[in-house]
């Protein structure tokens, strides 16, 4: 065993994970972050912008202060919408400077319960124990590539998440299996960089994501029907941001 227990163990630093940690900060919980920064979203491809709106790109901090408005601000940048990928980064990375979050970059290789604690096996061997752990790895480490191509080398059978700059298909024939939004997205990107690029899926159509204009365009009924993250439908959205009250809908309806 390496060090002493710890209250909280936080496995994952990109945007959950810090604002966790801003909160466990300010409540004076001992806790410790592992894994390296934003890591997800720095191998993202390049030219990518947010789908979320301005209102809903911040990192939370106990007293709503560090918003990526805040940090646009502070330096005297002009925020654009949608948010570049960069002008994300930049923020999370001043996020952290400002909140004083002190990220272990190793990554977390087991998690195991032993009587009555958390014990995390670090990439380097060492063990750490805590009374809570939270899990915040993203989606990165569950890629999956059909069996019928992973035979294939790299060169031509590829996950999106591996590609962060997509103009190597410039000039190529790009086949893209799925309609969801990283699909999409590096379809686009892939297009503009001067691929051929053709999408392949199985569902009946694409599932376009779309925000109700007339409704959003009234402060008034955007402030009673909409939350700052503007997660949800119309009504639901406001019901969906407060977790204790979410937590008490039966299991249906919540679904």
């Amino acid at each position: 065993m390496g060090q002493s227990p710890i209250d909280t163990l936080v496995i994952g630093a990109g945007p959950y994970g810090l604002s966790l940690s801003a909160h466990l900060r300010n409540a004076g919980v001992d806790h410790r972050v592992f894994g390296p920064p934003m890591d997800s979203w720095t191998r993202m491809p390049k030219g990518m912008r947010l789908r979320s709106a301005i209102s809903a790109s911040s990192l939370s901090d106990p007293a709503g202060a560090l918003t990526i408005d805040a940090f646009h601000a502070e330096r005297g940048l002009t925020l654009e919408a949608p948010v570049p990928l960069e002008a994300f980064l930049e923020y999370a990375q001043w996020f952290v400077e400002r909140v004083g979050i002190e990220v272990d970059r190793r990554l977390v290789e087991t998690l195991t319960v032993r009587e009555g604690a958390f014990h995390a096996l670090l990439e380097d061997g060492e063990v750490i124990e805590a009374r809570r752990a939270v899990i915040a790895a993203g989606a990165r480490s569950f890629q999956r590539i059909p069996p019928a191509f992973r035979a294939l080398p790299p060169s031509l059978a590829s996950h999106a998440g591996d590609h962060n700059d997509l103009g190597v298909f410039a000039g190529k024939e790009l086949a893209i299996l799925g309609a969801g939004q990283s699909a999409i997205e590096c379809a686009a990107l892939a297009h503009e960089q001067g691929a051929s690029v053709r999408v392949v899926f199985r569902a009946p159509g694409v599932h376009w994501l779309t925000r109700s204009a007339w409704l959003h365009a009234s402060p008034l009924l955007n402030s009673l029907l909409y939350s700052p993250s503007d997660v949800g439908p119309a009504g639901l959205s406001r019901i969906v941001s407060v977790p204790s009250l979410f937590r008490l809908l039966p299991p249906t309806l919540r679904e």
